[in-house]
Formats: C-alpha cells, structure tokens, sequence
C-alpha cells in the first residue's frame, strides 16, 4: 500500500496491534516485536526490491502525471510491487535510476551528506575554460550553500560545445545543470551513468534490471 492507503485502512479499524485495534497512524511500531495485521490477517514484511533502470529522456519521474506524460514507473516490470524512485532524474536527463521499497537504503543513495557517488556525463555549450572547469570542482554557489567538491574530466571539447564526466557525492535538485547553468555553459544533454557501483553497462534504454548483492553491499558500506 502507499502511505495513503495505509492511514485510511488504520482510521477505518482495519488494522490492529499485538490484537488491539488502532486508529491512530502515527503510532510508535516495532516489526521485531510488535504483531500487525489487517482484517485480522498478520502482516509480513515485503519482500525487498532493488532496480536499476536506464530511464529515457522524455520521461519524468513521478508515479502519475495529471498531465499525461510518460512516466519512468511507466517502465517498471510487472509485479514489481510499491516501490519508490531514489532521487528523481529530471525529464530532460536520461541515465541510471534506482528504485527500490527498502527505505534505509533509498534514504543511504540520497544521503545528502555524501558518500555514494553519482557519475554523469554532460554536453556544454560553449568552449569550456580550464578555470571554470577548476572552479566546477571546488563548488559552486547554490541556493546559498557552496557544493561539495567534485570531479570534472574533458572528454571532448571545441570551440562550440565541451562533453565532460562529472562525480558528485551530493545530490541537489538539478543539481549538475545548475553549477554549469551559474558557471555560464548551458547543459544541452545529461546522462547519469553511475551510482556508487551501479553502472548502466549492458542495460539499453527504457529497460531494469535487479541489483545484485555486491552493488548493494558496496552502497550499504560506502564512506560518508
């Protein structure tokens, strides 16, 4: 169920705990200790869900758009269950997105104090200068906080446009597009092809595939 869902069936008595009927959906439950259950049925817990997807440009990330859009959980694989994006990619990028229904682990990807790392690679436009580049690095005004360090490789660059890979350890709204957009080079295409372990080698475009243990193991232990 969603977090909606859930309240309702509590306000509606449907659901007990340790045998007891509550109607209040803030109260304080332990899995390990505690019996719940719904219409008199004990619950288990679901089985844990980690997905990478190649998410195409053009879709957004939301679960329904009022306007009709397609959406990445669109392309989620039948009996995937309830699971929740890690972070949203915005319409335009395209590249890596997690999904999974394990919350300690969405909320370890996001942490915005850093640790696991996420990999893009961005077309600029305009010839990219080495100072800014430089500059990329060692942060960049936002929203009045300076960002976090980060990584900036040249793969190609001309007088026209630069195609770099940047590593950030934080992950702002927008983040990438807007340190380029203050350093003055607009952002024409934006693929994250990397979080932490998890790369999009072999997984074409619109497709998922299940994270193994290792992936997971790595994110799970990475460095704050």
């Amino acid at each position: 169920m969603s977090r909606a869902e859930a309240e309702r069936c509590v306000l509606a008595g449907r659901v007990a705990v340790n045998g007891v009927r509550t109607l209040d959906p803030e109260r304080p439950t332990n899995p390990e200790r505690d019996t719940v259950s719904i219409d008199g049925r004990p619950l288990r817990a679901a089985r844990k869900v980690y997905l990478a997807m190649n998410k195409p440009a053009g879709c957004i990330t939301t679960a329904k758009d009022p306007l009709g859009r397609p959406t990445a959980y669109d392309l989620l694989p039948p009996g995937a269950g309830s699971l929740q994006a890690v972070g949203r990619l915005d319409a335009d990028t395209s590249g890596l997105l997690l999904f999974t229904n394990d919350t300690d682990f969405a909320a370890r990807v996001a942490d915005a104090g850093g640790g696991v790392e996420k990999v893009y690679v961005a077309r600029i436009g305009g010839r990219l200068r080495p100072e800014d580049a430089r500059r990329f690095e060692s942060g960049v005004e936002l929203d009045g906080t300076v960002t976090r360090p980060a990584r900036c490789r040249v793969l190609e660059s001309d007088e026209r446009a630069a195609r770099v890979e940047v590593t950030l350890t934080e992950g702002r709204n927008r983040q990438v597009r807007r340190m380029w957009e203050a350093l003055g080079y607009p952002v024409l295409e934006l693929e994250r092809v990397r979080v932490g372990p998890v790369t999009l080698t072999g997984l074409a475009p619109g497709r998922t595939r299940p994270l193994d243990e290792f992936e997971r193991t790595v994110i799970l232990l990475e460095e704050h």
